[in-house]
Formats: structure tokens, C-alpha cells, sequence
């Protein structure tokens, strides 16, 4: 009966981690990282319109 060892239980979960982030998060990356920017840019413009108008009626 062969004992397993434990690098052999964790190095294929860890190349099949690796080939996901290669694969599918890295091309995602890039428009992802422009959706948060232009929602932030967006999000800030509606706070600032917002303070704006309540210094107004305050």
C-alpha cells in the first residue's frame, strides 16, 4: 500500500489554481479594472452633486 504524501495532494490543486488565474482571471483583468475606475469616477460625481445640493437647502 503506497502512502500518499502531501505535496502530491497539494501541487495539482495549486498548477489548477494557477492555469484559472492565467486562463480566465488575467484576460478579465483589464476591462474589470476599467469598470471599477469609471464606476468610482461616477460614484464620486454623484456624491459630490449630492453634498452640493444639501449644503444648498441646509
Amino acid at each position: 500500500m503506497k502512502v500518499m504524501n502531501l505535496q502530491e495532494i497539494i501541487n495539482p490543486i495549486g498548477k489548477f489554481m494557477e492555469e484559472t488565474f492565467e486562463l480566465i482571471l488575467v484576460p478579465m483583468s483589464a476591462p474589470f479594472n476599467v469598470a471599477v475606475v469609471v464606476l468610482a469616477l461616477v460614484s464620486l460625481v454623484v456624491w459630490l452633486r449630492t453634498m452640493k445640493r444639501d449644503k444648498e437647502t441646509a
